[in-house]
């Protein structure tokens, strides 16, 4: 059991039960929480059971913290605590805090560091108000050396698979514990997938086979909306006044396309432009993608890409996505991961307003790749049809980069007419504190 989002006045839990599991939810007071179960996700025959439990909590006051248990047969199976959001950050100490990670392999044998990592966090910081995931929180394609010489996998083996993935994966063991304190939103990247999907690669070779390679997409999908809560978050922005944050899927839209075209249905970009159009009367605005923005285009040693990743400035539709962007009329801050190193970037627009981006990535560097070297925060020079946001320079910050497992954290606050912006870099080694710090304002 997890928080889903939370609002200023509401939080949501999420519980996974197996087979014909029904766990009761009890507030910390032992009131009742109704939960609305979903059918059993729909897996091939001989595969586990699960089910998919939602409830939400309505009344509460803000900023504050709230416990939900989890009863199995009258003993407690699990607990997950939730803190509101502030209605406002225009009250004197108030502060919207968050933790953001991405990448995470737990077939890494460190990767249980990050369970540590969390648990100094909450003792420094306490409950954020949410979870940012930027991606890849599982490796459905790990360990390559499985896939790379079994290339006719059963749609059962697909399936059993994947769950056992993400079952693991949100156990205790690895990410339950973080994921059972504090809201959590996710955004959903590759390896939710494969490794540059929808694109086959060299990974997982039996993916050439579109049969197999459909079936495995599709039951990755669904065990994504079920642990992660995809999609059901991303249809409108979170706020936090005057702060706004939208969620979006990068990585679900993309089609086998020889030249590509689209990463956002348009639906998703519609949104978006609203979004984005939205902040002049808020506020400055958070973006939370699958992978960033200051990155340019994938190297193209062998086509069709089986070698290399494709970035969203492989897409056509980046160029319309940054004539968006570059209309903001408010700061924009984004939060993403994939390229396993952190980084914080800034630029600044022709109207005068701010791009910044704080990278994540990895908490738990997947196995079998060696550590990544930071690379500078590129800039759209050679993409299309952007305008005069070609000419813009993106600055990195050259204390603000790392390729170690670590995870970050953001406090948000007002100060006038803006906000700021405290950022922290923590290992996932055991420390005492922060590695880095970076700080920023928005307006």
């Amino acid at each position: 059991m997890f928080p889903g989002p939370a609002t200023a006045s509401s939080a949501q839990f999420r519980v996974i039960a197996l087979g014909d599991e029904r766990p009761i939810l009890v507030t910390s007071a032992n009131q009742p929480v109704d939960v609305i179960w979903e059918p059993p996700l729909a897996l091939e025959p001989g595969v586990s059971r699960i089910r998919v439990g939602t409830a939400q909590v309505k009344g509460l006051p803000s900023d504050t913290e709230f416990v939900v248990r989890a009863l199995q047969n009258g003993a407690e199976a699990g607990r997950a605590q939730v803190r509101t959001l502030p209605s406002q950050l225009s009250t004197p100490g108030s502060e919207f805090r968050m933790f953001l990670a991405s990448c995470f392999c737990r077939l890494n044998p460190r990767s249980r560091n990050a369970r540590d990592l969390f648990d100094r966090l909450f003792g420094v910081h306490g409950t954020p108000h949410l979870k940012v995931w930027c991606g890849d929180q599982v490796y459905l394609d790990s360990p390559a050396t499985f896939f790379m010489k079994h290339w006719d996998l059963s749609h059962a083996e697909i399936d059993a698979s994947h769950l056992d993935h993400y079952l693991r994966t949100w156990s205790d063991e690895y990410l339950g514990r973080p994921l059972a304190r504090g809201a959590n939103i996710f955004a959903p990247d590759d390896h939710e997938y494969w490794n540059n999907a929808p694109f086959p690669n060299v990974v997982v070779p039996g993916l050439h086979d579109e049969f197999r390679r459909g079936h495995w997409q599709k039951t990755a999908g669904r065990l994504m909306q079920a642990f992660q809560g995809i999609p059901e978050y991303l249809a409108s922005p979170i706020r936090i006044p005057p702060v706004s944050l939208l969620v979006l899927d990068t990585r679900s839209a993309r089609k086998l396309e020889d030249d590509p075209i689209d990463f956002l249905k348009p639906s998703d970009l519609a949104l978006f432009r609203n979004w984005v159009a939205s902040l002049k009367n808020t506020g400055p605005g958070i973006l939370v993608l699958g992978q960033p923005i200051f990155l340019g285009k994938g190297a193209s040693l062998l086509k069709p890409r089986l070698l290399e990743d494709f970035s969203l400035a492989d897409y056509e539709q980046f160029g319309e996505f940054l004539r968006i962007l570059g209309s903001a009329e408010r700061d924009i801050l984004i939060l993403s991961g994939d390229v396993h190193f952190s980084r914080a970037a800034q630029m600044r627009l022709p109207n005068g307003h701010s791009i910044y981006e704080v990278i994540n990535s990895p908490l738990a560097l997947v196995v079998g790749l060696g550590r990544s070297t930071p690379d500078e925060a590129t800039g759209f020079k050679k993409i299309p049809g952007v305008g005069a946001l070609g000419s813009a320079k993106a600055e990195t910050d050259s204390k603000f980069k790392s390729n170690a497992d670590s995870a970050i954290v953001l406090g948000i606050s007002q100060s006038g007419l803006h906000m700021n912006v405290n950022v922290e870099l923590w290992a996932s080694e055991a420390s005492t504190g922060p590695q880095m710090r970076h700080s920023f304002k928005l307006l």
